[in-house]
């Protein structure tokens, strides 16, 4: 049965010509260690992607779940949310299918690429259309408006997203995002239609901001096609500086020119991020997190994300000022979170988003690639925690959640249609740290992020270069070069099953000291044997190995009880096996985390998996 279409009054009667790249490369089965797996969980990430969306509406994205409502519902979110996490969401989803290779949804893929293609308005800009989407302001306003008022004019004026005439309006936030995306994009298919559309968004992009000479800035709020901004707007501080204006909308500039060289990106980045480290009232100068007073008080997400941003300008540009302020806000935000698990606190509530986890493990590991510092193993313990306990992959307890009796009505901006089904894949934005969530649902701001902080991590478990393959994080893993299959947490162990001839690295994890390793090289068609171990600081190094060659690193792993963990607002008794926490106590009561009395043995427990290699290799 068919649904019927909204009518979205796009700014573009005639779309652009804009296609989805093919995802091509290998599949083959394979018996694996049942250990964590960000293939498997990538292939979820899809479906928390691109099913709680409605198809009434082109596929925008329901930005809220409410679990415990009765019944449980899908949200369309006033204001800019629903659109804004779209964006995220169309740089997550093909990064997603470049690990596992899922076709799942490809049909809500290629409805966003067509609202992006109706969308792009005739200055370069992504305009978000406010009429015929009703939720858009047919439900009161709430406090996120304030991410788009005041809206900028033609003329210079300013008015509000309450003004009737408002149809379309712009924001760098969404155009950053949608920068990162069509990047992506473009790394996939190397169509140059992409660059003429990037590249035309970023000059209308420069035209808004207000040049101070070093520094430049966009100001407060969303603009009307043909807007313009007096010199003299005022400049953001505090959370729309360093992260709803300047500082998302610098991220996806600076992918973009990393990519391509494209010098006014450059140009642009850096006077954007100058503005975020000297002019936004959002950092000190040891890197501590600054209240916000008007907009956000002591958001950390709001903080991180625009860490996130500088440090991509910075890597690119080689500027190791800058590197050096990231790397300063990074070890605050450390030691203000609890670095054993990776719970970031939420700051509003004894709760922590994703979104704020996802944004520490990018920045570690863009610092670790620029040689800043070494943060293998604070993303190992937060990958391995909270980020992966963060993930939604199981629904029976939503079923189980005691609601209101006699039930609410599902209002016009909702769906109750397998809400629970829809939600599988996405991720946590009020998590405790032992329990999933304790009355709220998703804001999808976590999906977004979460998933792409996937393909950060699975990214970075290996990298070859030059012919030397070094795997950094001992997580499983298929690649082009050799497979990766992990025994931890059951076992010390980590087997290298090498597909090309290679100069082989393995990084030990913190607590193996070098002289507790052993490694093994099993020949192609030969028993295995004991090799000497040859050290380049925590690897080590295996030598020149050949196709057909499984290579077997192992050490010891044993469990250890620490007890008085203040967690959030909580102490907490936690079990360890190496870094992976495998029980918590007190436990959750409704969708209680770290139910992992399985990883306590020490025999290995495998399953069958389809394994995907993909043709396109692109560094994110």
């Amino acid at each position: 049965m068919g649904v019927d279409r909204l009518d979205i009054q796009y700014i573009r009667a005639q779309p652009l010509a804009l296609e989805v790249p093919a995802n091509r490369g290998e599949y083959y089965d394979a018996m694996v260690p049942d250990t964590l797996d960000l293939a498997e969980r990538a292939e979820l990430g899809i479906n928390g992607l691109t099913a709680p969306t409605d198809p009434a509406a082109d596929h925008e994205l329901f930005w809220y779940a409410n679990f415990f409502r009765e019944p449980p519902v899908l949200v369309h979110a006033p204001e800019e949310m629903d659109t804004f996490q779209w964006a995220k969401f169309m740089e997550a989803l093909p990064l997603l299918r470049l690990i596992c290779g899922s076709r799942l949804n490809e049909s809500v893929e290629r409805a966003w690429f067509d609202v992006l293609a109706r969308m792009i308005g005739p200055d370069g800009l992504a305009y978000v259309p406010l009429r015929g989407r009703p939720w858009a302001r047919g439900v009161p306003l709430s406090s996120y408006v304030f991410f788009i008022d005041p809206v900028w004019r033609a003329d210079g004026s300013r008015t509000t997203l309450s003004d009737e005439s408002v149809s379309q309006y712009a924001m760098p936030t969404i155009c950053g995002r949608l920068i990162g995306a069509m990047t992506v994009s473009y790394l996939r298919d190397g169509n140059p239609r992409w660059r003429g559309i990037i590249e035309r968004m970023i000059q209308r992009l420069a035209e808004l901001a207000v040049d101070k000479g070093d520094y430049a800035y966009f100001p407060e709020g969303s603009f009307e096609p043909g807007a313009k901004v007096p010199p003299d707007a005022p400049m953001p501080r505090g959370l729309f500086s360093a992260s709803v204006s300047c500082g998302r909308a610098l991220q996806g500039l600076a992918q973009y020119c990393r990519v391509t060289g494209y010098e006014p990106a450059r140009a642009l980045c850096a006077k954007l991020a100058r503005q975020v480290i000297d002019h936004s009232d959002y950092f000190a100068d040891d890197g501590g997190f600054l209240t916000d007073k008007v907009h956000s008080g002591d958001y950390f997400h709001g903080h991180t994300i625009g860490l996130l941003g500088v440090i991509e300008h910075a890597a690119a540009a080689g500027d190791r000022e800058m590197i050096e302020f990231v790397k300063r806000g990074f070890g605050w935000g450390r030691a203000h979170g609890q670095p054993l698990v990776g719970f970031m606190r939420g700051d509003f509530y004894p709760t922590s988003e994703i979104c704020e986890i996802a944004d520490m493990i990018a920045i570690a590991l863009k610092l670790t690639e620029t040689g800043a510092g070494d943060y293998w193993d604070d993303v190992d313990r937060w990958v391995r925690n909270q980020f992966a306990e963060g993930q939604l992959t199981r629904t029976d307890w939503i079923e189980r959640i005691p609601r209101p009796q006699g039930g609410n009505p599902v209002l016009a901006n909702e769906s109750s249609d397998r809400v629970a089904e829809r939600s599988v894949g996405a991720f946590s934005g009020w998590a405790r740290a032992n329990e999933w969530t304790g009355s709220q649902g998703i804001m999808h701001c976590c999906t977004g992020n979460g998933a792409r902080a996937l393909y950060y991590v699975w990214e970075h478990i290996l990298d070859c270069r030059e012919g030397r393959l070094r795997i950094n994080l001992l997580l499983n893993r298929a690649s082009p070069w050799a497979d990766l299959d992990s025994f931890i947490p059951y076992e010390g162990r980590v087997d290298v099953k090498v597909k090309t001839p290679v100069d082989l690295l393995i990084r030990i994890p913190e607590w193996v000291q070098p002289a507790e390793a052993s490694l093994r090289i099993a020949r192609k068609g030969s028993a295995p044997s004991e090799a000497a171990a040859r050290w380049e600081g925590r690897y080590v190094r295996a030598g020149a190995v050949g196709p057909g060659d499984t290579v077997t690193l192992a050490f010891p792993i044993a469990e250890r009880t620490l007890r008085n963990v203040l967690i959030g607002d909580a102490l907490y008794t936690l079990i360890v096996k190496g870094t992976t926490v495998v029980s918590i106590d007190p436990p959750g009561t409704c969708c209680p985390l770290y139910k992992r009395d399985h990883y306590r043995d020490d025999r290995v427990r495998w399953r069958q998996v389809r394994r995907f290699v993909s043709d396109a290799r692109l560094e994110w």
